[in-house]
This record gives structure tokens, C-alpha cells and sequence, in this order.
């Protein structure tokens, strides 16, 4: 998502809180909501999202062993605090970018930590969308900043993130299932 310059302030003669709009993320409308244990804070559980790309990234990040907290990266201070929304990193959390000689900034979808404390950031969306252009100099700048930082930059689309696999998730998302972590797994941490 772009930051706009004039999206930080509230037009004259309206009341309310400036650079906010309640039912909208990064521009679009709130399509609904994912409960999350993987927010950082175990009060704190709901996760918005705006497309179905963004859902489908959303249920991979929450059973990912290697994913410990996951946030939306893209929402600003007032939006987490009306929906009391777990943020632990930043928020909003930019990334600069050049494209065509212009310097940008853009918002990723989500931004957590993995389980050795790296950073990971996270964006969804049509691979159509996501393979040319502005939207790849946005990917290769927040490719660099996670890998400056030692993280992993991840792009979920329709391709990379089946129905098949989300449906399986759902399943066990409905079920609220414990699925354990890498660490578990392999067996070097002893289990909760």
C-alpha cells in the first residue's frame, strides 16, 4: 500500500481522528477478521485482513512453525488502538523504495518475528500484480530490509498459497488446534 501524503489529515470541518478510517485497511474496506494466537499478546487475538490473498497469508502465517508473532504492518497507531489490535513491532511499519527515479514508501500486509527472533515481512496479493513493475521494486526494497536485519521476506499469492492447503488450515484453525513449532518438532525445546 502507498502512502499517500494527504492521508494523515482529516479534512477541514470534520471531526475525528486524523489519518484514520475505522472501516478500512490501507485503503480498502475490511473484508473480516482472523482470531490470532500469535499476536504477542494472548488478550489481544483478532486479526483483520482486506482480500482473500490476505486471508489465505493470514491462516499460513498462524500455523507456520517457524512464525512466532505476526502483525498487519500497514495499519496506523489510531486504527490498532479503536480495534485494539496486538501491535509489538511498529505500526505503521514503512519501507522506502525507488521506482522510475521517485522515491516511495509502502506499507507490507504483515511484519512479526520468527522463532529466532528475525525479522519477517509478509505481503499478499495476485502473482499477476506482484511480478512487474512498481509493486517488484516494492518487494526487492523490503527483500533487502529483511535481509539487513537477518529476516525472510515472504509473498503470498494465489499460487504459492492454494485453496486446498487454506481449506486444510480452516479446518484446523475451526478446530483451534495446537500445532506445534520447528523447535518441537526437531525436538531441542521441551514441549509447553
Amino acid at each position: 500500500m502507498e502512502t499517500p501524503e494527504s492521508a494523515s489529515a482529516t479534512p477541514p470541518g470534520r471531526g475525528g481522528t486524523s489519518g484514520i478510517d475505522i472501516f478500512k485497511i490501507a485503503g480498502k474496506s475490511i473484508s473480516g477478521w482472523v482470531p490470532s494466537r500469535r499476536t504477542g499478546d494472548p488478550f489481544r487475538i483478532k486479526m483483520p485482513y482486506a482480500s482473500k490473498v490476505e486471508q489465505r497469508l493470514n491462516i499460513y502465517l498462524e500455523y507456520h512453525p517457524h512464525v512466532r508473532t505476526y502483525q498487519r504492518g500497514d495499519v496506523s497507531k489510531a486504527f490498532a488502538e479503536v480495534y485494539n489490535l496486538a501491535t509489538p513491532l511498529e505500526t505503521p511499519y514503512p519501507i522506502k523504495y525507488v521506482y522510475d527515479g521517485t522515491r516511495h514508501e509502502y506499507l507490507p500486509d504483515y511484519i512479526g518475528t520468527l522463532i529466532d527472533g528475525k525479522l519477517l515481512i509478509a505481503e499478499a496479493g495476485l502473482e499477476d500484480e506482484k511480478s512487474k513493475g512498481k509493486p517488484l521494486a516494492k518487494a526487492e526494497a523490503a527483500r533487502n530490509i529483511a535481509k539487513e536485519r537477518g529476516g525472510v521476506y515472504w509473498i503470498g499469492t494465489e499460487k504459492n498459497l492454494p485453496l486446498s492447503r487454506h481449506h486444510n488450515l480452516l479446518y484446523l484453525h475451526s478446530r483451534r488446534e495446537f500445532f506445534k513449532t520447528f523447535h518441537e518438532i526437531d525436538g531441542k525445546c521441551p514441549p509447553k
